[in-house]
């Protein structure tokens, strides 16, 4: 179940960056019946599965990842399914990071209605027309927009936080991206695991960023939860600031419950500080010495 899980958010982390397909050429509409196709593929993910004699089985796991990664190329031209997508991640039980990044991809940007309708109308909704209304405002850049997603880190569902939390990955701008890196910092102290797991997400997406939030990264890789991203994160911070961690990451490396892709990122850290440890001393320097006084003339010799 462990390897299952781990698969799972390996596969949902490396599909985050996706870009769109001919998003930038059309806005017509992707093809219904691919579409149609794609949903289905998740769909069935959702239903129970049983095998011989009634016996769990487990899903095969290619068919649903490709689908979602074919409708998030798709982009908001699949944004007919986004509310049959809404109803999924609203209601399950282990895929709400796959489902959360797949509908905030198709989840057409605010368009003639206006983000404060949508804000609006998501407030006394229910849970799946919401994560739609928030998906779809998290495509809103504006300072406005970062403060809607910013107030709905702290909505009560998991789901609506994860959503909030994927917005803030993505504000690059100046005025926002310190703002937004610290929010997710913050939200590594969430109850919930996954929303914990979608923060330091966001933090890897803030790339250099990230690295106003190295004391609660820090902190965060004591509890050896997702040792992998938290050190990919922490690559960011400056190498100054990984000492007191050499210890903690040597510890990583000798843990037994960390497989070796697990500890990769971990490894590279502790090469920049056996780097920063090895480079020379330089000796001190002598103070210089203190010019001399001439001898004051004597009246003869003047």
């Amino acid at each position: 179940m462990r390897s299952k899980l781990a698969s799972t958010l390996l596969a949902s982390a490396l599909l985050v960056a996706l870009p769109s397909l001919g998003s930038a050429q059309t806005t017509e509409a992707a093809s219904p019946a691919l579409v149609t196709h794609l949903l289905s593929q998740l769909e069935a993910r959702e239903k129970p599965s049983t095998g011989l004699f009634g016996l769990g089985a487990s899903r095969p796991m290619v068919g649903p990842l490709e689908a979602e990664q074919q409708l998030r190329r798709l982009g908001s031209r699949a944004g007919a399914a986004a509310p049959r997508v809404a109803e999924l991640l609203a209601h399950t039980q282990t895929y709400a990071s796959d489902l959360g990044w797949t509908l905030w991809y198709i989840a057409p940007p605010p368009g003639d209605e206006s983000a404060q309708d949508l804000w609006n109308g998501a407030k006394d909704a229910a849970l799946p027309a919401r994560l739609l209304a928030l998906a779809r405002v998290g495509h809103d850049m504006s300072n406005a927009g970062l403060e809607r997603v910013d107030a709905a880190t702290a909505w009560p569902e998991r789901e609506a936080r994860m959503l909030a939390i994927i917005a803030l990955g993505q504000r690059k701008a100046d005025d926002q991206a310190d703002r937004a890196v610290q929010r997710l910092a913050q939200l590594l102290k969430d109850d919930d695991k996954l929303v914990r797991q979608a923060a330091l997400n966001g933090m890897r997406l803030q790339g250099a960023r990230s690295a106003v939030a190295t004391p609660a990264l820090l902190l965060h890789l004591r509890t050896r939860e997702n040792v992998w991203m938290t050190s990919q994160v922490l690559a960011f911070a400056s190498t100054k600031d990984l000492m007191p961690i050499r210890a903690d990451l040597e510890d990583i490396l000798g843990d037994t419950k960390l497989t070796a892709s697990q500890k990769a990122p971990a490894v590279q850290l502790l090469m920049r500080i056996e780097a920063e440890l090895s480079k020379p001393v330089a000796p001190p320097v002598p103070p210089a010495p203190m010019p001399v006084k001439p001898a004051a003339l004597s009246k003869d010799a003047a």
